[in-house]
């Protein structure tokens, strides 16, 4: 579980410090706060490769296509909004510590001592490029340095086996296939009976899930009562397709963390307590902690079951802007619980 976070440089954090994170940490604020970013900043430090970075930027609606026009000032323009106040001359520092692993970090850079030549192909101009460094410490000690270059082929980088469980979800990255492949993981291990159980008893009319496949990709299909066939899961709801993402992520990410933007999507606001009952008690029984954010005031009074007979495990993370800076203030389990239960306004 991570204890502690430091965040210097990225996105909208100048210099982040929090610690005594607990089992699940629920993010609120207004929007454009930097609720998204704080966990794009843990998704991003528990990764292994800069490749994680353009994932984010594809949930974020950025093109798949990465086309650099401009030469050296195109380069830097991808990633220019990494850093605090678009400051490229200072690095970025993602660090957290993990109470088994121990330490991590991430550092993004520009490499002062090389630099490579855009190739013409495909970019409408040649030049020479600092390339941007991704450097990571995985809890091993271990480092790796993976420099972001681009070659006729498009886009060249390294991977790094220190491996962090970790996963995101989100509208934009849960899907079908996803889902499909972790189901499939924990039906070889034998476990994915927990899953269906917890479904089940949520969402009675469902029978039982498998894995099919459907135009040549697997899909999970349910066993729906009074059907005469099974149904994709895809097309049968959003609420139930959003719950099993969340549980198929804690029951595939044993001793990690699960990242859940926007959690409240999908729920109908007089199951959500059931829900997040059921995903707090999944995570616990797996040992995995969450990041959650939400703008849902319906949520957070929904989430007083648990608080109740949680609060050493639960934290409620408050982002605030300070000008073009983010600060986040702690409100332990227990002054969350008074607040909700005295109608205070704490999103």
């Amino acid at each position: 579980m991570i204890k502690s976070l430091h965040i210097e440089n990225y996105r909208c954090f100048s210099d982040l410090q929090l610690s005594d994170l607990k089992t699940l940490n629920l993010i609120v604020g207004e929007s454009g706060s930097g609720k998204t970013a704080f966990l794009e900043a843990l998704f991003m430090a528990g990764g292994t490769s800069p490749e994680i970075f353009f994932r984010t930027r594809g949930w974020r609606g950025f093109p798949d296509r990465v086309e650099i026009v401009g030469g050296k000032s195109g380069y830097e323009s991808i990633f220019r909004d990494l850093f605090h106040a678009f400051d490229q001359e200072q690095g970025i520092l993602i660090r957290f510590t993990d109470s088994q692993s121990g330490e991590r970090w991430l550092k993004i850079y520009y490499e002062e001592s090389g630099s490579f030549t855009l190739p013409l192909g495909k970019l409408s101009s040649i030049g020479s490029a600092t390339p941007i460094s991704f450097e990571w410490k995985g809890g091993s000690g271990q480092r790796h340095l993976a420099k972001v270059e681009v070659t006729d082929e498009g886009i060249k980088t390294s991977g790094f086996r220190d491996i962090y469980p970790i996963v995101f979800i989100s509208h934009q990255t849960s899907n079908p296939k996803e889902n499909a492949k972790r189901f499939s993981e924990l039906s070889k291990q034998m476990r994915h009976q927990a899953v269906v159980s917890a479904v089940k008893e949520l969402f009675p009319e469902i029978k039982g899930i498998s894995v099919e496949v459907n135009a040549g990709e697997v899909m999970l299909y349910a066993s729906v009562q009074d059907l005469g066939e099974r149904l994709p899961l895809a097309v049968f709801s959003g609420g139930i397709n959003k719950y099993l993402s969340v549980l198929l992520a804690i029951a595939t990410t044993r001793d990690g963390v699960v990242l859940i933007d926007e959690i409240e999507n999908g729920f109908y606001y007089k199951t959500m307590s059931r829900i997040l009952q059921s995903i707090f008690s999944f995570a616990q029984a797996n040992s995995v902690q969450l990041f959650a954010t939400t703008h849902s005031y319906e949520l957070q009074q929904a989430l007083l079951s648990i608080v109740k007979d949680n609060e050493d495990d639960v934290l409620l993370l408050r982002a605030e802007r300070d000008g073009a800076s983010t600060r986040i203030k702690r409100i332990s389990g227990q002054s969350y619980r008074s607040a909700i239960e005295l109608n205070l306004e704490v999103r």
